[in-house]
Order: structure tokens, then C-alpha cells, then sequence
């Protein structure tokens, strides 16, 4: 099996000499190199710092019983890549210790992810620096804005006046939606500590901090969970602000309450709103998406984007039933922790 293994499989014992390599492990060597492989440490060809690293990973082996590591290597043949290696204790049938190590290329992935990872931090990097940046000079505008309105309000034709409460509208809105970009590119900075809270407590944020019409009702039922409570309230606010944004109806009803399951706390946020088309399930959680024009319902079009950002990460996800008349349900699954 290891024979034609394309991982590189090797075999160390207590003196951190290779007594076993596959033909893997053995091809990354130049041919006239291959015969000092075998009882040899190999160490002499890899830079005095890469050396250390191995011996310190093959004395964790040793003394722990495993060691994983993903690093970067210098190869012999002077390629430069990423590895992941396990390095896992074991003794034959004379007591012996060994060390067996199989190691495998990750450079691919290992690039990719890191590629990711700089994009996304330039992102948020990006988004976080233009918000704040854009934010003194619309200040610097609305202030003009009401100062004009101020001195001249007597002095415009009626016609006049309607076209600079539009534009101060749209300072408004613009403002609305700086403020939104900047806590959705702030959200992996926020409180992710974890504590028990029922689900009744949501009730309590949605009348402080929700703009709640006296024809909405909000009914939220019963049910503990040990969770981010932060990331969660964000969570819930926005959905069920959402629901209530939306509502056309004359009696608007807004629905919470946690089902059963064992590994996930399953919430649901049901309403009788107009619904959403199945074929907007997708859009609606892309940043600055709206079903609606901002001129018929206001809005900066990320509240569901928040939702999506903080489930991904926390490994939940978000499930929309709807057939675009009936109202809509969204269905959370946050994990729970391993107690």
C-alpha cells in the first residue's frame, strides 16, 4: 500500500534516522542522492532552520504519541512547497519505538486558501476604510444641505423645496448605508463569547431597538440555548426587522420559535408578508440586493448579508421557504458546542 502511495510515507527511529521511505518519498530526491536516504537523517540537506523544526516535531512524535504540522519547505531539488505532515509513535514487537511520518503536498490548497484569506482582509480592509473615509464629507453635505434649507426655505418655489428634501432624502439613506457597511465589515472584530439565553429574551431587543408598527405583532416563543449571544441577536434582529419591514398586510404577524434537534438550535422566523419568489432565494443574501426599490421601501439591502456572514461563520446555515404570496419562513441551524 505504501509502495504505491503517492503520499510521501517514511519510517524514523529514537536517532531520527529513516529506516523505511516509499517510492514517493524517495522520488523527490535527485537519483545520485537516493542511496544516503535510508539510515540516514537527511537533515544536512534542508537550511539549518528547517532542520530544527523536524527534529523538534519528531521529538514531539516521539514523546506525545502525534504531531501534525502543515509547513513550507525547501525541497532538495530546490522546489518550494507546502506540506502537510503526521507524524505518529509506534513500537514493534520488540518494544522499539519508531516514528511514521506520511506527508502529503498541499501546496494547491494551501495557496488557494491563503489567496482567500488576503482577499477577504483586503475586503474588509477596503470596506471598513471607505465607510469611515466617506463619512465626514456626507457629514460636511447634510450640514450644508440644512443650512440652505434654513436661510432659503421662504425663498424657493414650492418645486424648489420637494427637489432638496429629495436630495437630503438621499443623504440620508446614504448615510443609513455607510453606517450598515461598516458594522457588516465589522462583524468578525465583534463579541463572540457564549452564554445561556432563552429565545424570550429576543423579545425584549425587538421593542427597544425595532421600529414596531402598532398593526405588527411579534410572538416569540420559549427556549434555551447556549450560544454567541452577540452574534445571535444580530442575527435574529435582522431577520425578524426584516419580516417586519416587509409586511403589507393590514394585520401583520411575525412568528419565532426553536425546534428540536440535536445538533443544531433550529429557529424559525415565519411571516404573513407577500412572500418571496423562489427565484430570489439566492439574491436576497447578497450585499446590497433589494426585491423592492429603495424609493418604495427604504433600506440599505444588507441586513441579510449580515445573517449570511454571521452563520458562515459559525458553520450555520439558512434555509427560506416561501411560495411568493403566503409569507415567508426562514429557517436558522446554528451548531451547537460540544459540552
Amino acid at each position: 500500500i505504501s509502495k504505491h502511495n503517492q503520499d510521501w510515507i517514511f519510517v524514523k527511529d529514537e536517532s531520527f534516522r529513516i529506516v523505511y521511505a516509499n517510492d514517493a518519498f524517495l522520488g523527490v530526491y535527485p537519483e545520485n542522492m537516493q542511496d544516503k536516504i535510508i539510515g540516514f537523517t537527511t537533515l544536512e540537506e534542508y537550511d539549518v532552520a528547517e532542520a530544527e523544526l523536524f527534529l523538534a516535531d519528531d521529538k514531539t512524535a516521539f514523546e506525545k504519541g502525534i504531531c501534525i504540522v502543515t509547513e513550507d519547505l525547501h525541497m532538495p531539488d530546490g522546489q518550494h512547497i507546502i506540506v502537510e505532515t503526521v507524524k505518529r509513535r509506534f513500537e514493534d514487537e520488540y518494544g522499539k519505538a519508531y516514528v511514521l511520518g506520511v506527508c502529503r503536498n498541499v501546496t494547491r490548497r494551501e495557496h488557494l486558501i491563503r489567496d482567500l484569506k488576503k482577499a477577504n482582509d483586503e475586503l474588509d480592509d477596503f470596506t471598513s476604510i471607505a465607510s469611515h473615509d466617506l463619512k465626514s464629507p456626507l457629514n460636511a453635505i447634510k450640514r450644508l444641505l440644512e443650512w440652505i434649507e434654513e436661510d432659503c426655505k421662504t425663498l424657493l418655489p414650492e418645486e424648489h423645496l420637494e427637489n432638496l428634501n429629495l436630495v437630503m432624502n438621499r443623504a440620508d439613506r446614504m448615510q443609513v448605508l455607510l453606517d450598515d457597511l461598516l458594522r457588516y465589515a465589522r462583524i468578525d472584530q465583534g463579541d463572540i463569547s457564549t452564554a445561556e439565553i432563552n429565545l424570550a429574551e429576543v423579545k425584549h431587543d425587538v421593542t427597544q431597538l425595532l421600529d414596531l408598527p402598532k398593526n405588527i405583532t411579534v410572538n416569540i416563543g420559549e427556549g434555551v440555548l447556549i450560544i454567541p449571544v452577540v452574534p445571535f441577536k444580530t442575527v435574529m434582529l435582522n431577520l425578524i426587522g426584516n419580516a417586519i419591514k416587509h409586511n403589507d398586510k393590514a394585520e401583520g404577524v411575525v412568528k419565532v420559535t426553536m425546534l428540536d434537534s440535536r445538533h443544531h438550535y433550529i429557529i424559525e422566523v415565519s411571516d404573513n408578508g407577500p412572500g418571496i419568489e423562489p427565484k430570489y432565494f439566492d439574491r436576497i443574501f447578497q450585499l446590497f440586493q433589494t426585491l423592492r426599490s429603495r424609493d418604495e421601501l427604504e433600506g440599505s439591502g444588507i441586513g441579510l448579508s449580515v445573517v449570511m456572514k454571521h452563520l458562515n461563520n459559525f458553520d450555520g446555515k439558512i434555509e427560506v421557504e416561501s411560495d411568493g404570496k403566503l409569507g415567508s419562513t426562514f429557517r436558522v441551524y446554528w451548531p451547537k458546542k460540544a459540552k
